[in-house]
């Protein structure tokens, strides 16, 4: 997937705002190139009235004063419509991004030589940087191009009219500011950009990481190691930069040159037609200034194309992840869930590795309404299972249904609906107690709310809070401690409407006295849902679940 392909059905959706800030722009080049060109008439016109010669002062002054606010106005339209789709069109491809992302999570980890993430925050540099270097690729790239292509018509016609022993030489050098410096200039960059772009999404890792195991890298003296890699993925990063500089800075010198070249080859041609009275001295100025005029206006183009290296290697990133398989492929015609969801397992199997087997031969049946607690050593495939159940993967082999219906049958959205989960590192979201609460049902009331912070034992410690359910949480939960935060994650699940409720280690970080009450409450809290809790929790705290079920190190059934 390259950069056309990735934007192209982006571009057709806002064609009409791109058409728009197109045409502005090429009436602006057009003022342009003719309010020089005619500037450069009239004062050599005006200065040559003093050697005697009749000279319509008026005309010209009122074509150079229209030029002028057409000019600005035409520019002043360009941007409001350039700018307008650009961000239309930013937002759309984040949409479409993230659209397509979930449909991919859990991400499959393979390795950085395939382009796909093998980090959170890679996944985030992806979804952020690489995305705003898209933003512009219009306003600076496709733009200027066309209306280098315009400004090239334009001198042409004009020479042709009046200065045709010019026109071929002149045009063949403008072609080459064109078409020729610029894909000079993407060969040259594309090498250091992808480069640039990747170390700096390296960078940003670096950061976030640092950030979120500072206290680890101060607790084991790591701080001066990971500020020297930073400081050389920074060198090297730098490097990267003065490559692309210095290429964009020879690209500047070639049309530099070029137009020094167009500018003596329409003097000479010029100096020779006015020799013969084929041309007059005002028009070979107004010539002079409108071929500076076009040439600056190419000079946009490597602007743009200076920054199209980096976006083809943003784009080249976003299509590695935008092409990494789906997790799970959705039935095109799916089965609806029935009312009764009994869970059924068969001969289920599953293995992140070859050598990594999780689930193997995996058969049960927990009956709708049924409460279990799932228990098992580290590794033996609890949170695994989870997983199949809400299809966020599929089996390697066997069979996972709900209701008697193949879950690779049903619309996964329907399934989502239908089975909540609590992750062992569900987080807590930037916010209010009352916006983590109301994830899980957002038109649960107050009273709701309380009555399970009640049930978790954390409505005596928000109510203590200045602003209570209003009371604001740091990311990822800071203002709390572990056990509050895990406590307000599984009030958030419990409020969910899901008919099936999977907790996997519900009362990680509790002490043993909380955690037993927790776990004595949670089949009551159920209320008629099927519920699995996956915990560590010893047999005698799960005395009020209907069944105790315990998974082997190799991932099949034992029992309790």
């Amino acid at each position: 997937m390259n950069l056309l392909v990735l934007l192209g059905p982006l571009y057709r959706q806002q064609a009409g705002r791109l058409m728009l800030a197109l045409m502005l722009g090429l009436v602006t080049l057009f003022a342009g190139v003719a309010l020089l060109g005619i500037s450069g008439w009239f004062l050599t016109a005006a200065a040559m009235t003093t050697a005697g010669l009749a000279f319509n002062l008026f005309g010209p002054s009122s074509l150079i004063r229209g030029l002028s606010l057409l000019r600005i106005l035409a520019r002043y339209g360009e941007k409001v419509a350039g700018h307008d789709a650009t961000l239309a069109l930013l937002s759309t491809l984040r949409s479409a991004v993230f659209t397509r992302l979930f449909a991919r999570i859990p991400l499959r980890q393979t390795a950085s030589a395939t382009g796909a993430p093998t980090s959170h925050a890679d996944l985030m540099s992806r979804l952020t940087a690489d995305i705003d270097q898209l933003d512009s690729l219009f306003v600076i790239g496709v733009s200027p191009l066309v209306n280098g292509a315009f400004a090239a018509l334009l001198l042409g016609t004009v020479l042709a009219l009046a200065l045709p022993t010019a026109l071929l030489p002149v045009l063949a050098l403008l072609s080459l500011g064109i078409f020729g410096v610029p894909l000079a200039l993407v060969l040259l960059a594309r090498g250091p950009a992808r480069q640039v772009v990747r170390h700096a999404a390296t960078m940003r890792g670096m950061v976030i990481e640092a950030v979120e195991s500072g206290d680890d890298l101060r607790a084991f003296d790591q701080t001066m190691l990971a500020q020297h890699r930073f400081e050389a993925l920074n060198l090297t990063l730098a490097k990267g930069r003065r490559r692309l500089a210095r290429t964009g800075a020879f690209a500047a010198f070639a049309l530099q040159a070029l137009t020094a070249a167009a500018l003596v080859c329409v003097l000479l041609n010029g100096l020779e037609a006015l020799s013969s009275d084929r041309l007059s001295g005002p028009v070979l100025v107004g010539l002079l200034l409108a071929t500076m005029a076009s040439f600056e206006a190419v000079s946009a183009i490597l602007r743009g194309v200076a920054r199209f290296g980096l976006a083809a290697a943003s784009a080249e990133r976003l299509a590695a992840l935008l092409e990494t398989p789906c997790a799970i492929e959705a039935e095109a015609h799916p089965v609806m869930l029935p009312p009764s969801l009994d869970i059924e397992l068969i001969d289920v199997s599953f293995a992140y590795a070859p050598d990594r087997p999780a689930l193997q031969a995996l058969s049960l049946k927990i009956a709708q309404g049924e409460t279990v607690a799932l228990t098992g050593p580290s590794g033996s495939g609890k949170s695994t299972l989870f997983q199949l159940l809400l299809r966020l993967r599929d089996p390697d082999s066997g069979t996972v249904s709900l209701g008697g219906i193949d879950l690779t049958w049903a619309d996964p959205e329907e399934i989502h609906a239908t089975v909540a989960l609590l992750e062992q590192d569900a987080p807590v979201f930037m916010g209010s107690i009352r916006d983590n609460l109301l994830i899980g049902n957002p038109h649960a009331g107050d009273g709701a709310l309380w009555e399970m912070l009640d049930a978790v034992q954390l409505s005596a410690t928000i109510a203590a809070l200045p602003d209570r359910l209003d009371a604001f949480v740091g990311e990822t939960g800071s203002t709390l401690s572990a056990g509050q935060a895990r406590r307000l994650c599984l009030a958030r699940t419990l409020l969910s409407r899901a008919e099936i409720l999977l907790l996997d280690e519900p009362t990680a970080s509790l002490d043993p006295a909380l955690e037993e009450a927790i776990l004595f409450a949670l089949p009551r809290l159920a209320r008629g849902r099927t519920l699995i809790v996956a915990t560590h929790a010893p047999t005698s705290r799960l005395q009020g679940f209907d069944r105790h079920l315990r998974l082997s190190a190799k991932g099949g059934l034992e029992s309790a």
